[in-house]
């Protein structure tokens, strides 16, 4: 049901994108999204934790081997 509804958002040209990527699990293979968003917990810590920043840079390595686009929340520097 819901592919069936976002590729109707996508045939309108509507973009979808998963919000809170990094913070649980997402099953990108079920859903037709085109589009990331890594959680700002992670990202506001990468500087401190390195850790962290691991994480972000996996996810948007992973995020881009899928074909889709990443955006971070919270970057401020």
């Amino acid at each position: 049901m819901a592919r069936r509804v976002i590729d109707r958002f996508h045939a309108f040209g509507v973009n979808v994108s998963v919000d809170g990527f990094g913070a649980g699990y997402c099953a990108l293979s079920l859903l037709p999204v085109r589009e990331v968003k890594i959680d700002r917990a992670p990202v506001s810590r990468m500087q401190i934790d390195e850790h962290d920043a691991l994480v972000v840079r996996t996810l948007i390595d992973a995020g881009h081997n899928l074909g889709l686009r990443v955006v971070a929340e919270g970057i401020e520097t």
